[in-house]
């Protein structure tokens, strides 16, 4: 599964790649950066928190839980989806 993580200032986070369109995976068909996530399949375009800034889409990604372990390990669970606002504080 196609899947990104960040961090902004209130922690860390992690949403999926797979566009609301159509279901265009954008980790192979897509683009991800710091200003945001492009779908080379249709044009659409996600700010860095998976919002819509442009369609054809008209949905936010998903965001999973992001949990840490005693090492500092981060995994993230994908068949936990979680609200845009939740972050793992780091």
């Amino acid at each position: 599964m196609g899947v990104a993580i960040g961090r902004d200032s209130r922690g860390v986070f992690a949403l999926s790649l797979f566009c609301t369109h159509v279901g265009c995976d954008m980790s192979v068909d897509g683009s991800v950066s710091e200003s945001g996530i492009d779908c080379f399949c249709h044009n659409s375009l996600f700010d860095s928190q998976g919002n819509v800034v442009r369609g054809p889409a008209n949905s936010p990604l998903s965001h999973f839980v992001v949990t840490d372990d005693a090492q500092g390990n981060l995994t993230i669970h994908t068949d936990q989806p979680t609200a845009s606002s939740t972050r793992l504080l780091a």
